[in-house]
């Protein structure tokens, strides 16, 4: 009966400190990845607030309808920096469709732009891209 006691008192002991490790372990684990889910979305905010400066920084163009349409693709990209921010799953995915037709405008548009224009607006979308991409 003693060696039944002591036998079953030691497995217990064994178990409880076993447990107390593995329950530590899952607190760290569970610290370490709010810890890393918190820097995440604190550098992917950056990247945004980044990405909307550069685009509220819109150059003056020589043309009053290039200039129009520099302010709706800023405005565009605006949706697009917000929809972001709020995690709007459906709203980023229209926008994300509606940015082929953006890149076919801007296309069109380089077309018709004088030289100086053209690399303003060059240099304008790369400042852009580089924000968004968190460069």
């Amino acid at each position: 009966m003693k060696k039944l006691f002591l036998a079953i008192t030691v497995m217990g002991l064994v178990s409880l400190t076993s447990c107390k490790k593995e329950e530590a372990k899952v607190e760290d684990a569970t610290e370490q990845a709010t810890e890393d889910a918190t820097d995440t979305a604190e550098e992917a905010a950056e990247v945004v607030d980044n990405a909307a400066a550069a685009v509220s920084d819109i150059p003056q163009f020589s043309s009053p309808e290039i200039q129009k349409f520099a302010e709706e693709y800023a405005a565009y990209f605006n949706e697009v920096t917000e929809a972001t921010k709020s995690g709007d799953a459906a709203k980023i995915q229209e926008l994300s469709a509606k940015s082929v037709e953006w890149t076919k405008k801007a296309s069109e548009w380089t077309q018709k732009m004088t030289a100086e224009d053209a690399q303003k607006w060059v240099e304008w979308s790369q400042k852009i891209a580089q924000a968004a991409s968190g460069q």
